[in-house]
């Protein structure tokens, strides 16, 4: 059965419209934020080098494998005789939420409470660290699978994947132009307040 089989059509709509809404806001404030950035530290030089940096992270984020991901946490995946119950849960939710593929687990040995999704609906892992493991009951484990799953499902992965590439950028031009404000000092160039303060507070 069909998990949004009994939502209202209209009051799906209206969610969808306000995601679509926020999503656009996030993506669209975000770069410029990273323009007015690149514009304040290099020119319209700048700009030109934050295009290239954003379109060859986007192009790295299009094609990077889930499983590289994981490996710079050092998960490895889980077998299905480690933790049954988890993968009988994950084959559930990923059928409810209409997955093409069921998400693979893996394990990552953290002590802190986290879990993470990577990956999109045809290719995607949902990987938990140890302690959650260790203090969370099933029901517990239910839930947070549920929302790692429907991050896959609604295509969040590729939204938060494009906002952390911008604000990558941000902090990276941020960085460059903190660091040749006391050179520019020492050469008497005359250094913009409102700019100052977006450098410093724009990663932020």
């Amino acid at each position: 059965m069909n998990a949004r089989a009994n939502l209202d059509p209209d009051v799906q709509r209206r969610h969808n419209l306000r995601n679509l809404l926020q999503t656009v806001i996030l993506i669209v404030g975000t770069a410029a934020l990273a323009s007015a950035i690149a514009w304040v530290t290099f020119g319209p030089s700048g700009l030109i080098w934050a295009a290239a940096f954003g379109a060859i992270g986007i192009w790295f984020l299009g094609r990077a494998s889930p499983r590289m991901v994981l490996r710079l946490y050092k998960a490895r995946e889980l077998a299905d005789h480690e933790v049954p119950e988890l993968h009988d849960l994950m084959r559930t939710l990923a059928k409810r939420a209409d997955l093409q593929a069921v998400p693979r687990l893996y394990y990552v040995p953290s002590q802190m409470l986290n879990a993470f999704a990577v990956g999109n609906s045809a290719d995607s892992a949902v990987a938990v660290t140890d302690g959650l493991l260790r203090i969370m009951n099933l029901r517990q484990l239910a839930g947070i699978m549920a929302h790692e799953v429907s991050h896959i499902r609604n295509g969040d992965l590729r939204v938060m994947g494009l906002a952390d590439v911008l604000n990558r950028i941000t902090g990276f031009m941020s960085t460059l132009g903190q660091l040749g404000i006391p050179l520019l000092l020492g050469t008497g160039w005359d250094i913009p307040i409102v700019g100052l303060l977006l450098l410093i507070f724009a990663p932020t």
